[in-house]
């Protein structure tokens, strides 16, 4: 599944937007806030809030993924936390920091995962910059995207080297920005 992906939106001013999925026939958005039905419709506000019948701070979904999607993701460059999850959701909130992420948006995600990330030993986490094939993103009117999520696997330890990419930081000028600098698909 694809679970917590935040969307962040940042217009240059309040815009009345639309924001669609692009599921196959055989996935479903099985939790988002606020509630998706065929999208949401709203107006998306320059600090990134999205008001819809209620102001959320970002557009949140979770997604089945089909076996095709999911084996499509790149696992040759990533980065292997060892101890428990709370090392694991500190590690992860650094690399979405050094992505070029707000300190905000890295506490969105600390506070999404920091009690649902599963117990292991190690925890391998790949960068997944290309995630169409998994879940496409429409906006309308046309705002620039930059989507990063990380891909998590247990390998039981972190005995085998991973070769850390080298990280392209989010490019958060013009609509990208406001006062917190929030954006990304986490």
């Amino acid at each position: 599944t694809a679970d917590k992906p935040n969307l962040y939106l940042y217009p240059e001013a309040p815009t009345r937007t639309e924001v669609t999925l692009g599921t196959s026939s055989r996935q479903r958005i099985f939790a988002s806030d606020p509630p998706y039905r065929k999208g949401w419709q709203g107006v998306a506000m320059p600090d990134g809030t999205f008001v819809t019948d209620h102001a959320a701070p970002f557009l949140f979904y979770e997604a089945t993924l089909e076996p095709w999607q999911v084996r499509r993701m790149q696992r040759e460059e990533g980065w292997c936390f060892e101890g428990g999850p709370g090392d694991a959701v500190a590690g992860m909130a650094g690399l979405l920091e050094a992505y070029g992420f707000s300190a905000a948006e890295a506490d969105d995600f600390v506070e999404g995962w920091r009690i649902d990330l599963p117990p292991a030993g190690a925890y391998a986490v790949y960068p997944q910059r290309e995630v169409d094939h998994a879940v496409a993103l429409r906006v309308s009117p046309s705002l620039p995207v930059e989507r990063l999520w990380l891909l998590v696997e247990d390998p039981g330890t972190c005995d085998g080297a991973l070769m850390p990419p080298e990280i392209a930081p989010l490019d958060r000028r013009g609509p990208h920005r406001d006062g917190v600098d929030r954006e990304g698909d986490q």
